[in-house]
């Protein structure tokens, strides 16, 4: 996604229409607690950052949801999480998983 507005335009559809839940991730708000950031759908392969940099201007904690077809934070949570994630293209890494994630990432 390289345009900031197009972006901002399906994302407040998405939160408007109220059929994805997503938002910040709070206790005691009914809304799963799998972050954004371990779900399949969340893509922060090298190509896809390098595109969200362009667009964004700043890349730092957000990733393409290739469900929902927007940037998103990865702290964010919503009703499309699907365990399994992230997205990488860098899988042979000595990284260590980030809690709750199935992959490495850094």
């Amino acid at each position: 996604m390289s345009d900031i507005n197009e972006n901002w335009k399906v994302l407040f559809i998405s939160i408007q229409q109220g059929r994805q839940g997503y938002g910040p991730s709070s206790q005691g708000s009914g809304k799963k607690p799998e972050k954004c950031g371990i779900c399949k759908y969340y893509d922060i392969r090298s190509e896809m950052m390098g595109c969200i940099e362009d667009g964004m201007g700043d890349a730092d904690d957000l990733g393409y949801c290739s469900r929902l077809d927007f940037v998103c934070g990865y702290e964010m949570v919503c009703n499309a999480y699907a365990s399994g994630g992230p997205v990488t293209d860098y899988e042979s890494e000595d990284k260590s998983p980030i809690d709750g994630g199935s992959k490495d990432i850094f």
